[in-house]
């Protein structure tokens, strides 16, 4: 669980963030939930956006996608969601 100052700054660092995935008309599957496990690897911090059209799911798909990457959810505005899995392994890693 992050404490507000960690989230305050993991959302300062995700305003620079470059690494975004979207979320269509095809949800949440297998092949995405893999992708953004790899991306959190890499990165630690990413940005994700969901389509106007399952907009409505927002919620629900969010919890699914914190559940299965096992990951912090730093904040959530409008369409869009900012994720956070530390990587103890990786050299460049953000230290809170």
């Amino acid at each position: 669980m992050l404490t507000n100052k960690e989230k305050k700054k993991l959302k300062a660092l995700a305003n620079t963030s470059k690494h975004k995935y979207q979320i269509g008309k095809d949800k949440i599957d297998d092949d995405v939930i893999t992708l953004l496990m790899n991306a959190l690897k890499a990165h630690e911090l990413i940005k994700v956006y969901f389509n106007k059209s399952i907009a409505p799911e927002m919620d629900k798909l969010t919890d699914e996608i914190v559940k299965k990457t096992n990951a912090n959810l730093v904040t959530s505005i409008g369409h869009s969601i900012v994720l956070y899995k530390e990587n103890k392994d990786k050299k460049d890693r953000i230290i809170l």
